[in-house]
């Protein structure tokens, strides 16, 4: 909240309170000032501490040290300070006679004190406003990356299963209106469910199942099987999280004239999840499989979300394909 560009009224406001609480104790009761200098006097110091103040956070700090012009900000600021010397003790005589030195000493150290605490409080403002910045642009690249990631994992499963409906309506009719609407769950939930940081995990693992029995329709006398152990009430994770993995397991491992099978394992411990995903394998070709576009988007992910609190091992066997992550939410 401090550090907000709009409230910088606040920061100037404390401050003056901070450099001038002899004034303000001293109107509030609190304190005795000796104001035999006369208003004059005092409101020439007010100006005076006004201009330098405001000539070096408005000016020469701004457009010339932090624009790296240091030989002509360091000529500036000595001048400036032995304006300021000057003219405080102008306004405020030192008693002292001697040299200049013994003469002007307390207003140039006073206005020494001035300028390393303006100067100290302005970069040290400048850099935390830049790390917050650099924090809210990796922020909105995190988002904008996920974004994008997440429209990569579209259902491209569709075209299959319209296709599937269509054979089914002309062959069994009675399954077409089942497999609508589980087609409709599967889509709403990856429209609207990927817009939540998290979900939870049961929600998702019905999405899969939902996802699996679809897929099943175009496989000879599939085995796919869900499994899950543990409690996973109030486990959440980030959506669509493990489909990739189960997309690709179907890419894969689906055969239309041998049997394919697919065997998915959610094992939750307290806030552990441990997720495997074990497919039969139909050809030589899907000795790749690891740089499929799918997989190299959920490592990204997973990387994004949780960083350092995850482990992704992939096997890729002769005859089957397995991928285990585990995941610390």
């Amino acid at each position: 909240w401090f550090l907000q560009p709009s409230k910088w009224w606040f920061r100037h406001l404390l401050f003056w309170i901070y450099r001038f609480n002899n004034y303000l104790f001293y109107g509030l009761g609190f304190q005795k000032l000796d104001l035999s200098e006369g208003g004059v006097a005092i409101a020439g110091e007010l100006l005076l501490y006004l201009f330098f103040v405001y000539a070096h956070l408005l000016i020469l700090i701004p457009k010339y040290l932090f624009k790296n012009k240091i030989l002509f900000y360091a000529i500036c600021t000595i001048v400036s300070l032995v304006s300021f010397a000057y003219l405080e003790n102008y306004f405020f005589p030192n008693s002292v006679n001697g040299s200049f030195f013994e003469q002007y000493h307390d207003s140039f150290f006073l206005g020494v004190e001035t300028y390393l605490q303006i100067t100290g409080l302005r970069i040290i403002i400048e850099f935390l406003y830049a790390q917050k910045k650099v924090a809210e642009l990796q922020t909105e690249n995190y988002k904008s990356e996920l974004a994008y990631l997440k429209n990569q994992i579209n259902p491209h499963f569709l075209f299959n299963t319209l296709n599937n409906i269509a054979t089914l309506s002309e062959f069994k009719p009675k399954q077409v209106t089942p497999v609508i609407v589980a087609l409709g769950n599967v889509l709403r939930y990856q429209i609207y469910e990927s817009e939540k940081q998290e979900v939870e995990l049961k929600k998702e693992i019905e999405n899969l199942r939902q996802y699996i029995n679809l897929e099943a329709l175009r496989a000879n006398d599939p085995d796919f099987k869900i499994e899950v152990q543990g409690n996973t009430n109030g486990i959440k994770v980030a959506p669509l999280l493990f489909i990739p993995f189960v997309e690709n397991a179907v890419k894969h491992g689906a055969n239309a004239t041998a049997v394919s099978s697919i065997y998915i394992l959610f094992i939750v411990e307290n806030k552990k999840i441990v997720f495997s995903i074990i497919n039969s394998k139909s050809s030589e070709k899907n000795v790749h499989l690891q740089g499929g576009l799918g997989l190299k988007n959920i490592q990204r992910r997973l990387e994004l979300l949780y960083p350092n609190n995850y482990n992704l091992d992939i096997v890729n066997e002769a005859n089957q394909y397995k991928v285990y992550l585990t995941i610390n939410t």
